[in-house]
């Protein structure tokens, strides 16, 4: 019997300002690019190679260049993401971070402003669901 295949899981790790343009659009299109990249090499080496789509975008204080994680402005950038990889099929994945440095009510707050992204975007509301027969619903078809 085979073994299962094991799932790559792609997630861009992106800072807008530092290492990606400042604002929100061009850091999630910078995202995009590099998990659609690393998606169709997978598939590339490996025909239907498992893929989980994630994404990590966050900014950077401008003043001291600074990762500000825990910050409103951190799940903003993950709030499309789940929408992309429903268009394309894929399971989403996020991250959860904060800026606390203890176990108190911070960290919870931060940490659930976090994972709100995920799972906001998890259930897409009808009026936003792509419609049924069109393309992004369909499944993959296999192109033999």
């Amino acid at each position: 019997m085979p073994a299962p295949a094991r799932r790559v899981v792609v997630t861009p790790f992106t800072l807008s300002g530092a290492m990606s343009p400042v604002t929100i659009a061009g850091a999630l299109a910078q995202q995009n690019a590099e998990a659609l990249a690393v998606i169709a090499l997978a598939q590339t080496i490996n025909p239907g190679t498992p893929v989980i789509y994630g994404g990590f975008t966050s900014n950077v204080d401008m003043r001291t260049g600074a990762p500000a994680f825990g910050t409103p402005d951190m799940p903003r950038p993950c709030w499309p993401a789940p929408s992309w990889r429903a268009a394309i099929g894929l399971p989403f994945r996020s991250s959860n971070v904060n800026a606390s440095n203890a176990v108190d009510v911070q960290a919870a707050y931060e940490s659930a402003m976090s994972l709100w992204a995920c799972f906001s975007g998890q259930r897409q509301p009808a009026a936003t669901r792509p419609p049924a027969g069109s393309r992004a619903a369909s499944p993959p078809r296999s192109r033999s």
